[in-house]
């Protein structure tokens, strides 16, 4: 798990300017995420279902990835600076679920992994004791 969080320090207030998404067979198994200096190559582990983060210098996985820079859900956040990030560890101890934010220290992105898949989600607003807040 510290491993996961040295990445996200490596990175900290960095600016994201592209999101690449590598499929393996049928699904997806690695997200990259490429900022100013070093990208963060978020993938799955086959072996076990867990998720690993590395922070890498500026890698190019083009030959078996899609570029979702600007799909729908990435668009909001290319130009934004990283904020934060959390390891999402479950009830029998596997990391299989990171939380991210751009802009601010609100979590916005979940990116978890289910039967060897990375499956990506969008975080909604906050509430505070029942009221909304903003992110």
């Amino acid at each position: 798990m510290q491993a996961t969080l040295d990445a996200f320090l490596s990175i900290e207030n960095e600016r994201l300017s592209e999101v690449k998404s590598r499929i393996s067979q049928t699904a997806p198994d690695a997200l990259l995420l490429c900022f100013q200096t070093r990208s963060l190559l978020i993938q799955v582990d086959g072996n076990d279902d867990t998720i690993q983060v590395t922070s890498i210098g500026m890698l190019d996985i083009e030959q078996t990835s899609e570029n979702l820079t600007s799909s729908s859900f990435w668009r909001e956040f290319v130009g934004q600076p990283f904020g934060w990030g959390w390891a999402v560890m479950n009830q029998q101890g596997y990391s299989d679920g990171v939380l991210l934010s751009f802009g601010g220290v609100t979590p916005q992105v979940l990116l978890e992994v289910i039967a060897s898949s990375l499956k990506t989600h969008r975080i909604g607003s906050a509430e505070v004791f029942g009221r909304e807040s903003s992110p």
